[in-house]
């Protein structure tokens, strides 16, 4: 596993010959084996963050290092981006270096895609095809699993089931976690740290270690915690790229 170290990340973009800031100095340790949930409205400068994050994009000026056993990094997006010319088993065999039907079936298991293992993308309900795609980057055994908003798109209750599989997945593979969302329900269900962003900035940090899953987010002590957030949110949003 391993931890993601950012000191002062700043990004820039160049848009119609005017300099664009995104990113305005983040610095962030994201601990070993925890879920880290960013927090914020379209347009705070989130997938930004990410796509540093994954080496998709370079900052334009800070560091970004890993700690730990290794720097591999997969990516869960908000769209399946599934192989339609493949089953599901082999959408998940594809982030293996050799075919391992034992690996396979335990991903295909944890997911709930056993029955439907030899299904084509366009077969399966959106649900079914997110929990192929996660299974597809646990596959990939990456050190960091960044997500980008991977049950927005989802209903509510395919949105609450898919929360509760990440949580079950957490438990089993303990892996370094950074979730993107604009929900903060989903947040505070879901996040051992919320980061807060706004305007390129990391504007408040809530930490979340002391309470346990699975979340009853109608507790006393999380609806404060989600008032003072969407106060916060409120009171300092400005849109960036």
């Amino acid at each position: 596993m391993a931890s993601v170290i950012m000191d002062n990340i700043r990004k820039e973009y160049i848009v119609n010959s005017n300099k664009i800031s995104v990113l305005n100095g983040i610095s962030h340790v994201f601990e070993d084996e925890t879920i880290t949930v960013i927090l914020g409205k379209s347009g705070c400068g989130k997938t930004t963050l990410l796509r540093l994050i994954s080496g998709l994009e370079k900052q334009s000026s800070g560091s970004i290092d890993f700690r730990g056993s290794g720097s591999k990094v997969g990516i869960v997006f908000q769209e399946n981006r599934l192989m339609p010319w493949l089953t599901v088993e082999d959408n998940i065999k594809f982030s293996l270096n050799k075919s391992d039907n034992a690996t396979v079936e335990s991903y295909l298991k944890i997911m709930g895609l056993l029955k439907f293992s030899s299904a084509y993308p366009n077969q399966i309900s959106g649900g079914m095809a997110q929990r192929a795609s996660i299974a597809r980057t646990l596959a990939y055994n990456p050190d960091v699993i960044l997500m980008d908003e991977p049950f927005a798109a989802l209903d509510y209750f395919t949105r609450q089931n898919l929360q509760q599989k990440l949580l079950e997945i957490f438990e089993v593979y303990n892996k370094t976690i950074i979730f993107i969302t604009h929900n903060v329900d989903e947040a505070l269900l879901l996040g051992h740290t919320i980061l807060v962003l706004d305007n390129g900035v990391i504007i408040k940090k809530y930490d979340l270690n002391k309470c346990n899953f699975p979340r009853d987010i109608s507790s006393k002590y999380l609806l404060e915690i989600k008032k003072n957030i969407i106060d916060t949110i409120s009171k300092n949003h400005k849109e960036v790229l």
